[in-house]
C-alpha cells in the first residue's frame, strides 16, 4: 500500500461545494479537490509517483489567474498542516525527477540536492 497523491485548489470566489445540505470539509479553505486517477504522490523523500504526469497538473493550476492556492501532499498528512504550494517547490521537485526519476524507489542510488 503506498501513498497517494492529493491535490487541493482554491478559486477565487468560490465557496466548498455543497450536495444535500452538506458541505464538504476540505483543508485550508480549499474549495475543490483535483482528481489525478489514483497516481502516488512524488517527492525527494517518496520518488515513486508520475511526477511528469503530477507536474504538468500542477503547472496548469498554477498558471490559472483563477485559481488563488494550490496544495500538494500524501494522503498520509494531516492535509490541514500542510503549506500551499509555489512555483520554487515545483522547481525544487523537477530538478530532482530529472536527476533522479524514480531510480531510488528502484535501485537506492540517489543525487541529491543541494
Amino acid at each position: 500500500m503506498g501513498q497517494d497523491a492529493m491535490i487541493y485548489i482554491k478559486e477565487k470566489g468560490k465557496k466548498p461545494l455543497e450536495v444535500d445540505e452538506w458541505t464538504y470539509d476540505f483543508p485550508n479553505g480549499a474549495t475543490e479537490e483535483i482528481y489525478i486517477d489514483c497516481a502516488r504522490y512524488y517527492s525527494e523523500n517518496y520518488p515513486r509517483g508520475p511526477w511528469p504526469k503530477i507536474c504538468k497538473i500542477l503547472m496548469t493550476l498554477m498558471q490559472d489567474p483563477d485559481i488563488e492556492a494550490v496544495w500538494y501532499y500524501s494522503d498520509n498528512q494531516d492535509g490541514s498542516k500542510v503549506p500551499e504550494l509555489w512555483i520554487n517547490d515545483i522547481l525544487r521537485i523537477s530538478r530532482f525527477y530529472m536527476l533522479n526519476g524514480n531510480r531510488p524507489w528502484y535501485d537506492d542510488d540517489w543525487e541529491t540536492i543541494e
